[in-house]
């Protein structure tokens, strides 16, 4: 069990933090509370905790400054959660600084504090394990990784089938095992932070690679594979909820532009994104080719000027994006399967 400290100088916040979560059941113990700073750092040196949340705004020494004492001068190793009622940057910042990777804003989520406390304690769990040379720092993981990442289940039995003919062979230990899914468990909150996921959701549903109870390898290898494929289909459903409100974005973009000379390279420049990703998430989206979805948006409007308007279709060619009349005619023709003149000549008003 993981040991935490929390400062802070609000009584309710501290007893509205303490029954938060349930704690135990995320592998920690609160094992001290400080409303100040000088407490706090008292605390921190006769407690030793692994694991320091502290408000910024705290009397007599400030939370930053509780950090900085704590990780340049005691040269401590306890990890530290920041906690604020203020949405300031500059002080999120300063907070890096001194290595620190969660920066909450109060009232404090509980997702939001479970997700910080999982990465802590995998980042701590491995960190220890390396320390006691349990296993080689460079075990790799990047193979089973890849795999999660593109959703490619066939590769992922093999890579967990892989690993575990290696384990085999070494005699690794439990312990050492966890270590391994523990590295793998901070890798892939990574990429579901990265892709604007709720990585509080997913480790609600696999705590058996959080939680420091002993389970045998068999346990441990099934675990491994359930989570290592339930991973890849939340990532690749996080994946697709992100490209479809990216390109609703572009699909906007397009209708606002068309009759501008825009292609997939300028629209890349815009979104700052490869031109030929871009091309590929677009076909498969709209399930055509950008040049063809262009052109489908272009006659549309024309065909609406031509049943609204007396333009020419000179004009109409123009006002659409298209420089050449001809090619406008042509294409026109292609699709509509007549003539733009003959189009408008179906909806005058006859007599």
């Amino acid at each position: 069990m993981l040991k935490i400290v929390i400062a802070d100088d609000e009584p309710f916040f501290l007893e509205g933090l303490k029954i938060l979560i349930d704690w135990e059941s995320q592998g920690f113990e609160i094992i001290g509370f400080a409303n100040n700073g000088e407490e706090a750092i008292e605390k921190i040196l006769t407690l030793k905790p692994d694991v320091v949340i502290t408000d910024l705004r705290m009397p007599e020494i400030e939370g930053l400054e509780i950090i900085r004492k704590c990780v340049k001068e005691l040269h401590l190793k306890a990890k530290f959660i920041v906690i604020s009622g203020y949405d300031d940057f500059s002080f999120a910042q300063k907070a890096m600084k001194y290595g620190v990777n969660h920066y909450i804003l109060k009232p404090v989520d509980e997702e939001t504090l479970i997700t910080a406390l999982a990465e802590l304690k995998a980042e701590i769990l491995k960190q220890a394990d390396i320390a006691e040379n349990k296993y080689p720092e460079s075990f790799p993981a990047n193979e089973l990784i890849d795999a999660i990442s593109k959703n490619d289940l066939i590769a992922i039995e093999t890579e967990v089938n892989k690993y575990w003919a290696e384990t085999t062979q070494m005699s690794l230990t439990s312990g050492r095992i966890k270590a391994f899914t523990n590295n793998l468990f901070i890798e892939t909150v990574k990429i579901i932070h990265a892709l604007g996921g709720d990585a509080g959701e997913f480790i609600e549903n696999h705590p058996e690679l959080t939680n420091s109870v002993n389970s045998s390898n068999v346990e441990l290898k099934q675990s491994l594979c359930d989570f290592s494929r339930d991973c890849a289909q939340f990532i690749a459903d996080l994946r697709m909820k992100q490209a479809n409100g990216f390109m609703g974005k572009i699909e906007q973009y397009i209708k606002e532009n068309y009759h501008e000379s825009i292609n997939l390279k300028k629209i890349s420049e815009v979104f700052y994104i490869n031109p030929v990703y871009l091309g590929q998430i677009f076909s498969k989206h709209f399930n055509m080719y950008f040049h063809d979805y262009l052109t489908k948006i272009r006659i549309d409007e024309a065909k609406m000027l031509l049943r609204t308007t007396d333009l020419k279709v000179y004009e109409i060619a123009d006002k659409v994006g298209f420089q050449n009349v001809d090619y406008f005619i042509n294409k026109f023709k292609k699709r509509v399967n007549c003539t733009p003149l003959h189009y408008r000549s179906q909806f005058k008003f006859k007599a």
